[in-house]
């Protein structure tokens, strides 16, 4: 069936696009024929327009787009580099440390919904959450209870705010991710902004890409990262000196 792109509908892609390219997951109103079109047109759209446009419908209080935003996601997540094979986790045996570090002044629960994600599937032996107003003291602690933990795995969290002026890690971040990329434990980490941020540590072990902040996003990545659901994605730019665009490990689901 050819679909007529009148005004209005390109006029909801075109919101739809902008809002999921530059904002947290945002409420659209429209009727629900125009929301059922928009996601059919969603599910048609290439990785890098996928990742752009995840946004939550609302039509008569319902959040009628969510599961598919969770489908998307899903399919999204990209496995960068998974040295040694630890990736996926085991669920019965794996002993984590859970991190979440938020580069947004204010961002101390950014990767709430990852937590409780994790939570779900498995209990950390530890579990540490910062942001950019997060003393050093507190910093210093988590680092002492890493001893208890098998493998480390890091929540990445920052998005471009007024004022802020950039989407990067905060320098005292990248230096302790650095840190613990030179300790015993592997280090996973999970970027849920900006790709490059492999850039900065390339020497850790494993570097998946969820893209966004969404909860939705944060719900996929602990499931991939358990084996629950696989790692398919690609990446849809190039992250110089380390992986070209369209790089990613397939990694099936875990039976």
């Amino acid at each position: 069936m050819i679909v007529k792109l009148t005004k209005r509908r390109l006029g909801i892609i075109l919101v739809v696009l902008i809002l999921g390219s530059c904002a947290p997951p945002s409420r659209i109103k429209m009727e629900p024929r125009e929301a059922k079109w928009v996601q059919k047109m969603l599910a048609q759209m290439s990785l890098q327009e996928k990742v752009a446009q995840m946004v939550c419908c609302r039509v008569k209080g319902n959040y009628l787009h969510r599961e598919v935003a969770l489908k998307i996601f899903e399919s999204s997540i990209t496995c960068v580099k998974n040295q040694g094979g630890l990736l996926p986790l085991d669920k019965e045996k794996s002993k984590i440390a859970l991190w979440t570090l938020s580069s947004d002044p204010g961002g101390y629960f950014a990767g709430r919904a990852f937590i409780r994600s994790v939570g779900e599937i498995i209990q950390p032996v530890s579990q540490f959450q910062a942001d950019a107003f997060t003393g050093q003291e507190f910093i210093d602690q988590a680092l002492k209870e890493l001893e208890k933990a098998e493998v480390v795995v890091i929540g990445l969290f920052s998005r471009l705010r007024s004022g802020k002026g950039s989407v990067d890690l905060q320098p005292r971040f990248i230096e302790l991710i650095k840190k613990l990329a030179h300790q015993p434990q592997p280090v996973i980490a999970i970027s849920f902004g900006s790709p490059y941020f492999l850039q900065h540590f390339p020497e850790i072990d494993v570097y998946i890409c969820a893209y966004r902040y969404a909860d939705e996003a944060q719900q996929a990545a602990a499931r991939a990262l358990f084996g629950e659901i696989p790692l398919q994605g690609r990446l849809p730019v190039s992250i110089p000196g380390c992986f070209p665009r369209g790089h990613g490990l397939l990694i099936p689901r875990k039976n």
